[in-house]
């Protein structure tokens, strides 16, 4: 038997929260720092593929949904860097705790 856990918000941003070790404020504030990016764009690329639309997952983190659709496709793009996807694998696997 497979279990489905429902990905919400808050969880996406508890997760990325406990694995980057940027507080949920500091993942939702106007701060641009590089760092800090990288991770929302993490966090935006789960929110999206856990069925969420652009503009709610730009609204998970304070963004535009075009730095949502941004996001998504950077990250898509980056999925075969083992950087990016052992951090998703992190991400996801305190998502299904």
């Amino acid at each position: 038997m497979n279990l489905t856990y429902k990905i919400t918000p808050n969880s996406i941003l508890k997760a990325i929260s406990k694995v980057s070790g940027f507080t949920v404020n500091e993942l939702v504030t106007e701060g641009h720092s590089h760092s800090l990016a990288q991770w929302r764009h993490l966090g935006i690329y789960l929110a999206r593929e856990s069925g969420m639309t652009y503009v709610e997952a730009g609204k998970v983190f304070n963004r535009h949904f075009a730095t949502a659709l941004y996001s998504h496709k950077k990250v898509k793009g980056l999925l075969n860097d083992p950087d990016i996807a052992g951090a998703l694998d992190n991400i996801k696997s305190f998502l299904n705790k």
